[in-house]
Order: structure tokens, then C-alpha cells, then sequence
């Protein structure tokens, strides 16, 4: 016999088990978590910091520039270089207390000549000049540009600018100023940003630190160097953010050497122990709680358990009807709580699901995703109706030798490859596939999916198929040594559109006789050396929505066919963008030489033809045309053969 356990119990029993697990798992996670965020906190700040620092240099480098610019147009100044007969005390004596005087940012002034040798300068500043002098930014300022840049003398950072000085565009001196990088500037940066910062030199040696409860820089040195030396412990941090312990407290430090040459390295942190104090407090409030927390939950979880054991219950068994597709079964739930609107939404939910049986039936044998999305918005109307929409097709050139060149799996991967840009042109312009054909390609605009000017959707599509060929076809010469190059048709006009087929197997589609003709029309392409033609009723829907073309756009009349399979003639032409005037032109006389072979003037129009091969020999139609002409002037039967009362005669598809 089967031991059987109440389902109320059982729950009780998980419940308080879950809220146990839950607890002992805070108890243990919650520091670290805790810790893990106030890290990212932390990092964040560090970040700002890093942000404040560059501003306040910025912000220094922007006042020595102005000094040292409004320095540079003082008359004083150029007395100094240009005036000869003032001794060197003199000038000193003008800089030191006529000229820097009236800077209160500026803590150095000196003047050299354009070699860099010096002139003039603070009596007690020669060593620091010099030092400016001899560092590598300085020799930049001789061929004429403003430089800045930092130097370390006698322990302290000096943040400098070496101006030009011209005269009626000759430089004629070089003028150089400083300021002083105080530690009240670092306590400053330190009180505004909250965060302890320490300046380095170039041997990566601190100069000036503003730590707080550090009891010596050494201790700073020796996690740094330890740090420098821990490539494990960097890659763990993400290599730019590392924890150390100076004295009793664990700091997150950064080191950040900025890009320009005027701000020195330095080494910023926080204090990870003073932003967890609170943390600690929690953590034995939290073990307090949870032993009265645990009791409460047993007693709260074996009432919550009855509560839900019998709408449970009557759920599962509608669930166990709708599985039977027993779509008329309902839930009964008579409580006043969140379990009845439970109810009423399965209820809500069983009848949907019986309204919408059909449906699913039918798009189950559908293979058109846009087409199943939007039925299943609209409906489903079995049969057909009449609509106006676009047809594109698209087929390879050259297929059969494509498929020679390539193995099987080569090829394959190479239509899926090209299926997926054509695609993404044509349901960005509100299209959908009908059918892949082989290599080929239908398309419909207009339907299922309404859209106003269906051709101008279409068109636009094309030549988006057309442009990500270019782009398409690079990847295909290295990655298979080949390349793809497509015909593309548009004919628009009524269609019968709705779901047809069989008992076992559906799909949306479209037919009648202009699907035909835009098969046809493409199948044209070759014939007249283009990529893309369009039927005249596809031009005319295009032609009323000339507000949308952000591009001009000229329709060339190709010629005027009878395909096969039709008894009346249809005009066919090549849309050209953003023709220029001697494009138009070309245009224009192939018109005439077509109107002229329409009206059996072949000598006019090979005339004509010659002349315009000539003038624009890579134009496919403009080549076909003139060479059928010759055909023609040769053999006048041959004319009597193609054209038929200004109609060409189609034999072929």
C-alpha cells in the first residue's frame, strides 16, 4: 500500500525548509554581497575622482594658459628679448617684480631665446627653469608650438607651459611658466572628492600623499610595489582596481597615469572598512530576528498550505481537461482572494485557447512567420480576396556554374548566407517571402501586411538588395572565392491573396496573371544587360509618391515586350538615382533610338546607337539594342521576327 502525505503538510514542510535555507543562506552571503556592491560603489566613485582630478588639472592648465598668453603680448617682455642693452640683473629684476607680480597663479616666469638659452628668470628659480628647460616637452616649444607638461625638482611637482613668442610672425623668444602642485592642492582634491590620493614620481616613488589614517607612506609603497608585482592579482580585479591593507584598514586603490603630459601619475583610494561599518550591525540584528522569524514562518506556511492545497487542486484538474482539449470545462473557485482571479483568468484563458484552435491548426502548416503574425492579429479568412500589391522576384546568374565551383555544404551555407540579406531588405521595407524557389526569390509588398504604395516599398527594397550585394559579395570572394550577381523583377497590380493548399498542408501566397508577369519581367534582366526592371504599372505607383524619394530618380523606357505566354505588349523600364546631366542625356538618346527602331527607322536609330556605345560603352541595354540594330540593318526579316507593331516578341522565359 502507498504511503500517502497530506499535500498540505508537505507543503508546510518545504516552506519552512525554504525559509530556513533562506535565512542561513542571508546569514551567510549577506556580507559578501554587501561587500561586492559597496566594490562597485566604491570603483564608481573612484571613477568620478579620477574625473574631479583631471577637471582640477584641466582647470590649472586652462589658468597657466591664459596667464602665459596674456604674458606674452606684455611689452616688458619683449623688452627683455629685444632690447640689447638691459643687463641680465635687469631683467631678472623685471621679471621677479614687474611682471609676475601681476600673476597670482603663477609661482615661476623665465624667458629664453628661440635656442632655449635663457635671458631672464626668477634669481631663486635658475635650477627649476633649467630643470623646464631640459625636459623632453620643452624642445617641442623651439619649433614654434605651446607645450605643457610637469617636472619634479627638490621633491616637488612643478606643472608648466613653454609658450612661443613672435614678433610680425618670426618667433623671437620663448617665454616659460610654472606652478607649484602644493599638498594643499592634494588635501584640497581630497576634501572635495572624499578620497585619499598620493602623487608619484617618475620612478613611480611617492612625492606627496594625503592618506588618511595611514601611519606611514612606506606602508603605501609596500602594498603598491606588491601590486605591481602581482600580475595573478591584477588579472582577478580586472587589472586596474586592487584591495590592500594599510594598518587595520582594507583600501581599494587604483594607479592612473593620464594620457596628457602635464598631469603626473597617481594613486587614489577608499576605505572598504569605513563604508561596512553598518554592514557588521545588520548581520547580528539579522541573527536575532531569524530564530523568532522561523517559528512565525512554521506556523504562517501550514495556514498558507490550506489555503492553497484546494484551488491546487481544481487547477489541476482543468488542467488535466484542457490537455484532453476539453475546452468547455471551467474552475470553480469561490474564495475572495487572488486564487479566484486566478480562476477566472484560466477560465479566460481556456476560451482563447478554444477560439483560437483553428488558428494554430492553420499556422502550423503555414511557413511564413510575418505572415502568421499578422493573421493571428487580423484573423484568419480561408479562401482568397482581391488585393493590389507588389511581386519581386529575384534568381542567380550563373547558378549552375556556381553550383560546379562549390561542394554541397560550401553552397549551402552560401544561399543562407545571401537569404538572410535579402530578407533583412525586404522586411525592413514591409515585405514579406512568399517562397524561396531554388536559388529565387518571391516577395510580396501590399499584402498580407497593407502598406500604402506598395512599388515605392518594393523599389526601395531592390536597391537595398542591389547595395548589400557590393558589400556581401567582399566577404564571399575570401570566404569562397566567388560572387553572387542577381536579376530583379517588379510588377505590381491585383492579385488573388489567402491561404491555399491541401488538408494536410497550407500557405499564404498570391496568384494570378501579374504574379506571372513579374516572373517574367525578371527573367528579362539578362536580356537586356541590367540588374533590375520594372513593369509600367509598378512606375506609375511609384511616380504619385515622388514626396518620398529623398534621392532623384529617372525611369529609362527599356523597350516594350510581349513576354511568352501573353498576347499584349508591356513597357519595361531600368530606374536610374541620381542621374547627372550627361547620364540624362545618354538616356535620353537611347529613348530615341528605341522610339526610332519602334518605328522601323533602323538607319536613324543605328545612327543614334553608334554614337551612344561610344559615349557610354558599359550601358548594358544601350550595347543589346545596338547590336540587334546592326542585326536588323543586316537582315531585315530578322526585325519582322522581334517587333511586331512596336512590340518585341518574347520567345523565351
Amino acid at each position: 500500500m502507498k504511503f500517502y502525505i497530506p499535500f498540505r503538510y508537505k507543503l508546510t514542510a518545504i516552506i519552512a525548509l525554504i525559509i530556513v535555507a533562506l535565512l542561513f543562506a542571508i546569514f551567510t552571503v549577506v556580507q559578501r554581497d554587501v561587500e561586492l556592491k559597496f566594490r562597485v560603489e566604491i570603483e564608481k566613485r573612484l571613477l568620478q575622482a579620477k574625473g574631479y582630478v583631471s577637471q582640477r588639472m584641466d582647470d590649472r592648465y586652462y589658468l597657466l594658459d591664459n596667464d602665459a598668453t596674456a604674458i606674452v603680448d606684455d611689452k616688458l617682455i619683449r623688452d627683455i628679448i629685444n632690447d640689447q642693452t638691459i643687463s641680465t640683473l635687469t631683467r631678472n629684476d623685471i621679471v621677479s617684480n614687474e611682471v609676475l607680480p601681476k600673476f597670482a597663479n603663477l609661482d615661476v616666469l623665465a624667458v629664453t631665446n628661440t635656442d632655449g638659452a635663457l635671458l631672464a628668470n626668477q634669481e631663486d628659480k635658475t635650477a627649476i627653469v633649467e630643470a623646464f628647460i631640459a625636459s623632453e616637452w620643452f624642445d617641442y616649444s623651439m619649433e614654434g608650438e605651446p607645450v605643457a607638461g610637469f617636472i619634479l625638482q627638490d621633491q616637488v611637482f612643478y606643472q608648466g607651459i613653454a609658450m612661443p613668442i613672435f614678433q610680425s610672425e618670426e618667433m623671437i623668444g620663448i617665454l616659460i611658466a610654472g606652478r607649484v602642485l602644493t599638498k594643499q592642492d592634494i588635501d584640497q582634491i581630497k576634501s572635495i572628492s572624499e578620497i585619499n590620493i598620493a602623487v608619484l614620481d617618475g620612478n613611480q616613488r611617492i612625492i606627496a600623499t594625503e592618506f588618511s589614517g595611514l601611519s606611514s607612506e612606506q606602508q603605501l609603497m609596500s602594498a603598491f610595489d606588491l601590486w605591481l608585482g602581482n600580475d595573478k592579482a591584477l588579472e582577478s580585479i580586472g587589472g586596474n582596481t586592487l584591495e590592500v591593507r594599510l594598518g587595520n584598514e582594507r583600501f581599494l586603490l587604483q594607479l592612473v597615469v593620464d594620457e596628457t603630459v602635464f598631469v603626473p601619475p597617481y594613486i587614489i583610494a577608499r576605505s572598504l572598512d569605513e563604508e561596512l561599518v553598518f554592514v557588521r550591525n545588520i548581520r547580528q540584528t539579522m541573527q536575532a530576528l531569524g530564530g523568532i522569524g522561523i517559528g512565525i514562518a512554521i506556523l504562517i506556511a501550514f495556514g498558507f498550505a490550506v489555503g492553497v492545497s484546494n484551488p491546487i487542486k481544481r487547477l489541476s484538474i482543468a488542467t488535466t481537461e484542457v490537455a484532453r482539449e476539453n475546452f468547455s470545462h471551467r474552475v470553480k473557485i469561490s474564495s475572495r482572494d487572488e486564487f479566484s482571479l486566478l480562476g477566472d483568468s484560466f477560465n479566460q484563458m481556456i476560451v482563447d485557447l478554444g477560439e483560437k484552435q483553428k488558428i494554430r491548426s492553420a499556422f502550423d502548416k503555414s511557413v511564413s512567420k510575418e505572415v502568421a503574425d499578422h493573421m493571428l492579429k487580423q484573423g484568419v479568412e480561408l479562401g482568397g480576396t482581391t488585393q493590389y500589391a507588389t511581386i519581386l522576384f529575384a534568381d542567380i546568374r550563373g547558378f549552375t556554374s556556381l553550383s560546379e565551383q562549390l561542394d554541397e555544404k560550401s553552397l549551402i551555407n552560401l544561399l543562407n548566407e545571401y537569404f538572410s540579406v535579402v530578407n533583412h531588405c525586404i522586411i525592413k521595407q514591409k515585405g514579406v517571402i512568399d517562397k524561396f524557389i531554388g536559388d529565387a526569390v518571391m516577395a510580396l509588398f501590399g499584402t498580407p501586411i497593407p502598406c500604402e504604395h506598395s512599388a515605392y516599398h518594393g523599389l526601395i527594397a531592390a536597391q537595398n538588395m542591389l547595395d548589400a550585394l557590393t558589400s556581401f559579395n567582399q566577404l564571399t570572394r575570401s570566404a569562397y572565392g566567388c560572387e553572387i550577381h542577381i536579376g530583379v523583377g517588379l510588377n505590381s497590380g491585383n492579385v488573388v491573396a489567402g491561404m491555399v493548399g491541401s488538408d494536410d498542408r497550407l500557405n499564404y501566397t498570391v496568384l494570378g496573371d501579374q504574379v506571372n508577369i513579374a516572373s517574367r519581367i525578371e527573367g528579362l534582366c539578362k536580356n537586356y544587360g541590367v540588374t533590375l526592371i520594372l513593369s509600367e504599372s509598378t512606375v506609375n505607383d511609384i511616380v504619385q509618391c515622388e514626396s518620398k524619394w529623398q534621392q532623384p530618380v529617372r525611369f529609362r523606357l527599356l523597350d516594350c515586350v510581349q513576354v511568352k505566354g501573353k498576347t499584349r505588349g508591356l513597357k519595361i523600364f531600368q530606374p536610374h538615382f541620381s542621374a547627372g546631366q550627361q547620364e540624362l542625356a545618354h538616356i535620353d538618346k537611347y529613348e530615341q533610338a528605341l522610339l526610332a527602331v519602334f518605328e522601323r527607322r533602323l538607319d536613324s536609330a543605328g545612327e543614334l546607337l553608334e554614337a551612344l556605345v561610344v559615349q557610354w560603352p558599359n550601358d548594358g541595354p544601350a550595347n543589346k539594342l545596338h547590336q540587334a540594330c546592326k542585326g536588323y540593318l543586316a537582315d531585315v526579316s530578322s526585325y519582322e521576327r522581334d517587333y511586331q507593331r512596336g512590340v518585341r516578341i518574347m520567345t523565351e522565359k
